[in-house]
């Protein structure tokens, strides 16, 4: 999912990542489904261990779904339109919805991450020493 969402930045940085070769290749549909698919094994396989509960792996397995599915509706330029509405009936909200919800909190967004990159490492590190 996260990789769906770096799409663009990761091409104009060169990177190459299963998402910006398919995209180069022509559309993302077969690459997103492999990706659906490779969860859907994870997910089968860990439900197998012992220290794993049925409830974990349904809210990991959900959580994984809803942000690949989120993150195709945001490249629909990426994508078959026939692919995007099939997707679309396994999402929670319409993808309409969910570009403009982007859109207009798009912004706030980018203020935010550049706030928090700003943190230094050592920030970071004073976290460890704190009493909570």
């Amino acid at each position: 999912g996260d990789d769906i969402q770096d799409l663009e930045s990761d091409r104009r940085r060169g990177s190459r990542t299963m998402f910006t070769e398919g995209a180069a290749q022509g559309n993302l549909d077969r690459v997103t489904n492999q990706t659906f698919q490779f969860a859907q094994t994870v997910m089968a396989e860990m439900a197998e261990l012992e220290t794993t509960t049925p409830a974990l792996v349904e809210m990991l397995a959900r959580s994984s779904r809803t942000l690949l599915i989120r993150s195709a509706s945001n490249l629909p330029q990426h994508y078959r339109p026939g692919y995007l509405e099939k997707l679309e009936r396994y999402s929670p909200f319409r993808f309409d919805y969910l570009r403009e919800r982007e859109k207009r909190f798009g912004d706030r967004h980018r203020v935010y991450a550049k706030l928090f990159e700003q943190v230094t490492e050592a920030d970071w590190a004073g976290l460890a020493d704190c009493d909570w």
